[in-house]
């Protein structure tokens, strides 16, 4: 009878822990801006969130990656999200393509330690994130059998061929081959790719070849504006305002609004073909 009842009580903390863990991951959304609920909403091919240092954007990017490894599966139909994104046949694999590759767990990442404290253990392999995860292989392992693997955009391009790929996480920017290379892996049904980034890089390619044709409506581009505001309620009281003081004006728009900006000034998103005005020039 003890056995028994220390059995039952064993199971039902295991379930209140199971619980809680997934209790965790869902007040992300609790406290998410409504940018990134459309963000994890939109069904277009590829998704953009461009914003602030500390808006929330990276955050977004790790949590629609969990969403896509977990609930993905072979019965489900229709794949879908909870928010409704949907996504294809499972098991999935995915890549997250960071600054830098992870080393050993004992030293922060930023994209992997993201997924770490978001992701319930009973989701990954082996029921908690030290057997789920292979140092050797930056690779992530979900219970479902889904795969994500951990890319650099410092690896050379031919690093980044290979098999093809349910989704693609692009974090912050990167050289164009990088990402165009791990462009042609999604070759699946129902595959895509997100974008977080602070565009410290200036007018770069990513500005004429996926800023701008978002702005402009394009039919396979989702892109949305992040200000460090939005994410307010998940920051320290007066963190804003003590950042804000530290920064140059031209800091501010990059690093608290996440705007393009140049030495002469300010690129604007609001700026389009509307704004332009034909000019008679007299000789």
């Amino acid at each position: 009878m003890r056995v028994n009842t220390e059995l039952s009580l064993a199971i039902a903390l295991e379930e209140l822990r199971k619980r809680e863990a997934e209790r965790r991951f869902q007040s992300y959304f609790d406290t998410a801006s409504g940018k990134q609920i459309g963000f994890h909403q939109s069904q277009k091919f590829g998704r953009v969130i461009l914003g602030a240092n500390r808006s929330g954007k990276s955050e977004a990017g790790a949590v629609e990656a969990v969403m896509w490894a977990h609930y993905s599966t072979e019965k489900q139909t229709p794949r879908a999200t909870p928010l409704g994104r949907l996504i294809p046949k499972g098991p999935v694999y995915l890549r997250a393509v960071c600054p830098e590759l992870p080393s050993t767990l004992d030293k922060p990442h930023v994209q992997r330690d993201k997924m770490r404290l978001i992701t319930p253990p009973h989701w990954l392999r082996g029921g908690n994130f030290f057997s789920a995860y292979s140092v050797m292989g930056h690779t992530l392992h979900f219970a479902n059998g889904s795969l994500l693997e951990f890319m650099s955009s410092e690896q050379t391009t031919d690093k980044h061929s290979g098999q093809s790929i349910s989704a693609c996480w692009f974090d912050e920017e990167m050289p164009k081959q990088i990402f165009n290379e791990n462009l042609a892996r999604l070759d699946q049904t129902g595959s895509a790719w997100w974008f977080t980034y602070t565009p410290v890089m200036g007018l770069r390619w990513v500005y004429d070849e996926i800023y701008v044709p978002a702005l402009r409506g394009s039919k396979d581009l989702f892109m949305v504006q992040v200000d460090i505001e939005d994410n307010r309620r998940n920051l320290g009281k007066d963190f804003i305002e003590k950042l804000e003081g530290s920064l140059s004006d031209d800091e501010q728009s990059l690093r608290l609004r996440g705007r393009y900006s140049v030495n002469t000034g300010l690129v604007y998103d609001i700026f389009g073909e509307d704004n332009l005005i034909s000019v008679e020039v007299v000789h």
